[in-house]
């Protein structure tokens, strides 16, 4: 997957410090996967498909690199999980690439739209258009609730 590049449901990301407003990308990504097809996003991958991993910046904030790595990738779970309205959509876990360590994002399709519920981008939803993560247009909202609510209609 990673050799194939980014693409509508493949994203990757280096370290993220979830501490400045850059980790926003990480909630808007998750959010555009869950509103289309689902997808893939990968942390400690550069753009260009490199695997660099975490080490190297979690080393900067602690002396046991393999803890830190659990408790960075819980901290992004706990992100995602207070930022987004459908938040049981993904699953996180850490992965041993090539060596490497990295995080894994696993985010399935939702029914209904769903949305940023936190920070400054509150009640705005995502969606992907190749290999970027856009705000949804309203006639893209529409689809999705026309979508969500014959899914409920079949269901009757």
């Amino acid at each position: 997957m990673v050799r194939k590049g980014e693409s509508e449901t493949c994203e990757f990301k280096p370290y993220v410090n979830l501490n400045n407003a850059k980790a926003t990308e990480i909630e808007k990504t998750v959010c555009a996967f869950s509103n289309q097809r689902g997808g893939t996003l990968f942390i400690g991958v550069t753009k260009e498909g490199d695997i660099v991993g975490l080490a190297r910046d979690i080393w900067k904030h602690s002396d046991d690199l393999a803890k830190a790595i659990v408790e960075y990738e819980k901290e992004v779970r706990s992100r995602l999980r207070e930022s987004l309205k459908d938040n049981q959509c993904f699953t996180t876990k850490v992965v041993n690439l090539l060596g490497t360590l990295i995080i894994v994002i696993e985010v399935l399709t939702t029914r209904e739209t769903n949305y940023l519920v936190k920070s400054e981008h509150m009640h705005t939803a995502y969606i992907r258009h190749g290999a970027t993560s856009m705000k949804m247009s309203p006639p893209e909202m529409k689809a999705k609730i026309e979508d969500a609510r014959s899914f409920s209609e079949r269901l009757l």
